[in-house]
C-alpha cells in the first residue's frame, strides 16, 4: 500500500474531490499528495532533489572556502588600521563566507554521525589550514556516504531533518542550509538536453534531459522533464547509446 510523501508533496493542477478547487479555477495549485517511493517516506523527487543538493556540495565548498582562504582574504568584519602591515593586508572576504562552510560542514558531518548510529554534539569548524582543495576532497567522502545510504536513511525520519538542511531556506538570516549556499554560491549546471525523442509510447516529445554524474558513485541520468519517464539505473548503458546527441 502506497503512503503519501512525508513532506507533504503534492501533484500539481490535481485535487481531492472534497476541495474547493475540484473543477478547477480556484488558488489551490493542487492537493492529492505524490506518492513516497517505497520502503521510503519522500517521494522520487524529494529523493533526487536531496542527492543533487548533497552532490553539489564538494563544489560549492570549495568556492566557499576559495573565497573565505585566510591566507588570501581578511574578514570584513575586523577592524582595519591605517599604516604599518595594514598596507600589505590581503583582499577582505565576507565573514558570510566563513559561517557558511562550517555550517555546510556541520550539515554534512551530523548527517554522517547519524547515519552510522551516533548523536552528532557541537558543530564542525573547519581548519584554517584547510584550502579549498582539501574542502573539496572532505565534502565529496561525506557526500558519497550520504547518498549511497540514502535509500535506508529515507525509511526513518532522519531523513526529513536531511531534507530540511539541504533543500529550505532558514528562517534566521543568520543560519546556513545547503539550498542557501548553493543560492550565495551557484554550481554550473552541466545537464542538457537529447535531440531523441522520449521513448515513452504516449509522449515521444523531445523533452529528455540528460544530468551528467556529479560523484564518482552515481549514473547519469536521463530523464523526461514532460511525462516524467526516467531511464531505469540497470539501463543506463543502454540509454547512453540511445541519447547521443546534445540539442542546440
Amino acid at each position: 500500500m502506497s503512503r503519501p510523501c512525508a513532506r507533504g508533496c503534492t501533484i500539481r493542477d490535481v485535487h481531492f474531490a472534497a476541495c474547493p478547487d475540484f473543477s478547477g479555477g480556484g488558488s489551490c495549485r493542487g492537493c492529492a499528495p505524490v506518492d513516497a517511493i517505497d520502503h521510503s517516506l519522500i517521494c522520487q523527487r524529494c529523493h533526487d532533489r536531496i542527492t543533487s543538493a548533497l552532490a553539489d556540495t564538494p563544489d560549492v565548498l570549495a568556492r566557499i572556502r576559495s573565497e573565505a582562504d585566510p591566507l588570501k582574504a581578511a574578514v570584513y568584519d575586523r577592524e582595519m588600521v591605517s599604516g604599518g602591515k595594514g598596507a600589505h593586508a590581503p583582499a577582505p572576504v565576507s565573514a558570510d563566507a566563513l559561517d557558511a562552510g562550517d555550517a555546510v560542514m556541520t550539515i554534512l558531518w551530523a548527517a554522517h554521525m547519524v547515519m552510522n548510529g551516533r548523536e552528532p554534539r557541537g558543530s564542525y569548524t573547519i581548519s584554517p589550514n584547510i584550502d579549498s582543495r582539501d574542502a573539496h576532497d572532505m565534502a565529496l567522502d561525506y557526500a558519497t556516504e550520504l547518498i549511497e545510504g540514502l535509500p535506508e536513511m529515507s525509511n526513518t525520519s532522519h531523513i526529513l531533518t536531511l531534507a530540511e538542511m539541504t533543500l529550505t531556506m532558514p528562517e534566521d538570516r543568520d543560519d546556513w542550509t545547503i539550498a542557501k549556499a548553493l543560492l550565495r554560491w551557484p554550481i554550473e549546471d552541466r545537464s542538457y538536453w537529447a535531440t531523441q525523442p522520449c521513448p515513452e509510447a504516449d509522449c515521444g516529445l523531445r523533452t529528455v534531459k540528460v544530468f551528467p554524474p556529479k560523484l564518482d558513485s552515481q549514473d547519469t541520468l536521463y530523464k523526461c522533464q514532460g511525462c516524467g519517464w526516467r531511464a531505469p539505473r540497470e539501463d543506463t548503458e543502454l540509454w547512453a547509446e540511445v541519447f547521443t546527441r546534445k540539442a542546440g
